[in-house]
């Protein structure tokens, strides 16, 4: 999937900035075709320890044990998330969306790392667990400390949207009194899987992963050198899911 990632921050207002690269997006269920692919000579790779658990387990049982317990019909479960490459990734947030039969978004379980090794997961859904339409905004309190240029307090809204051909993930930040802190967004241009688009993406994007991780240290230099205010990182949740 080819995409774009945008960031602006608006309190106190900043530059925003987007960049182009490319996502897996695959349905759980071919993960084994997508391992042939990515097979042999080539610089992309998905790890099954990368995700989930993170012990090799399989990963579909994982997430339908997931959404099962917090009571969303997901049929099928397709993951939008980061590769390896040249062995490397650094996976900001990873999307696990649960469609029922009819292809209807029920749930998203959005996986969060930050760049001090730890990860929580955040469980995108209505109340009354209906379908998810394009325009539905779904909050859920920060728990989790991303960025030390961020107090761990406040909320996400998330909306989505996901057909055969794109996907889209807006994600807000805002503060208890509403006010929006920070607007980012993924945009992808669903493609088939194979070889050559992997290899065309690889082309155009040869460090990618390394150049996300680069980015967020060089925003992080400077928000510093603006004397933006730093918070030290706090104790993460105990808990691995939250909603």
């Amino acid at each position: 999937m080819t995409s774009e990632v945008v960031h602006r921050r608006l309190q106190p207002r900043r530059p925003g900035f987007r960049y182009g690269g490319f996502h897996l997006s695959f349905d759980l269920r071919d993960e084994a075709a997508v391992r042939r692919i990515l097979s042999g000579f080539c610089p992309v790779r998905f790890r099954t320890e990368d995700h989930g658990a993170r012990d090799g387990s399989p990963l579909l049982p994982w997430i339908q044990e997931i959404f099962s317990r917090h009571g969303i019909v997901a049929e099928r479960v397709v993951l939008v998330c980061y590769p390896r490459l040249w062995g490397y990734t650094f996976k900001p947030v990873s999307f696990w969306l649960g469609l029922d039969a009819d292809g209807a978004l029920r749930g998203v379980l959005a996986e969060v790392n930050n760049t001090f090794g730890e990860h929580h997961s955040y469980l995108v859904a209505h109340d009354d667990r209906r379908a998810i339409a394009a325009q539905d905004w779904i909050e859920a309190r920060k728990v989790f400390h991303v960025s030390p240029f961020f107090a761990v307090e406040g909320r996400y809204r998330f909306r989505f949207a996901l057909d055969d051909q794109h996907f889209r993930a807006d994600i807000h930040y805002l503060d208890d009194a509403g006010k929006v802190l920070l607007i980012t967004q993924l945009a992808g241009r669903r493609t088939n899987l194979d070889r050559s688009s992997v290899w065309r993406s690889v082309g155009r994007y040869p460090l990618m992963t390394l150049a996300v991780t680069g980015r967020i240290h060089w925003q992080a230099l400077k928000l510093w050198r603006a004397r933006v205010p730093f918070h030290s990182k706090p104790v993460p949740p105990s808990e691995e899911i939250s909603s």
